[in-house]
């Protein structure tokens, strides 16, 4: 498994900053929570599966394909079981879907930008230094947890033990005990990654203003995707207030 979702590219959208991506990004997050009819959602979901292939980046959708199904089949059903209305399969559907879309985007904007272009655009936005790391630090660590995952899993089948035999049940109980060292490892790594950045100076007094070597750009290629993304979204909050449903 890479250590990291971004595939390096030529495409329209690595091409774009983050700037840019940032807000438009936003802004497709609220035409997603807004809509609620799968003749809304799912060309949604079509469209952003389409630009995963146009900017060749599909092999990362399809390592979280399984997880997305599963959370649209799951909202489904836990939805129509609690719910006490007779649509609940309905509106799990499109809980589970809106979810999927969301997942869907943020994964293209990871797949076609670099990290340290989201921690320069974050810190031109005004958000601090540390928080920025803090966020562009765990779309780091993730990554590695799954590796270490597949490393441990590796390692048992060595041993004659392969965690993904046998039916539902069977997998999870034996994929609970590789928790404790995935724990140890994630624990490890922790300590290792405190030990580097005190090193390197992190957290000191008086550490003065930060600079950065990566300029965030935002021309015309910039405005326009803010422009098309906030026109999407104003054009479905504008339909909701007067009174139509999308």
């Amino acid at each position: 498994m890479p250590a990291g979702l971004y595939v390096d590219g030529e495409s329209f959208l690595h091409r774009t900053g983050a700037l840019a991506k940032l807000p438009a990004l936003v802004c497709w997050f609220v035409v997603a929570l807004t809509a609620d009819r799968f003749t809304t959602l799912v060309p949604l979901l079509v469209m952003f599966v389409l630009l995963f292939a146009l900017t060749g980046t599909f092999g990362v959708l399809a390592r979280f394909a399984r997880f997305m199904i599963l959370l649209l089949v799951m909202c489904a059903v836990l939805w129509s079981f609690f719910s006490r209305s007779g649509a609940g399969l309905r509106e799990g559907g499109v809980v589970g879907l809106r979810l999927a879309v969301m997942l869907t985007m943020g994964l293209l904007m990871l797949a076609c930008t670099r990290i340290e272009d989201v921690s320069s655009a974050l810190r031109r936005i005004g958000v601090p230094f540390r928080a920025a790391f803090a966020l562009t630090l765990a779309f780091r660590l993730v990554p590695l947890f799954g590796e270490a995952l597949a490393s441990i899993v590796q390692a048992q089948r060595c041993r004659g033990l392969d965690p993904g035999e046998g039916g539902p049940i069977t997998r999870i109980r034996r994929h609970l005990p590789l928790m404790v060292p995935l724990i140890l490892s994630s624990l490890r790594s922790a300590d290792r990654l405190a030990m580097a950045l005190e090193s390197r100076g992190f957290g000191m007094r008086g550490e003065g203003a930060r600079t950065s070597i990566i300029e965030s750009r935002f021309g015309a290629a910039e405005a326009a995707l803010v422009a098309v993304s906030g026109g999407a979204a104003a054009a479905v909050v504008a339909l909701v207030l007067w009174g139509h449903r999308v």
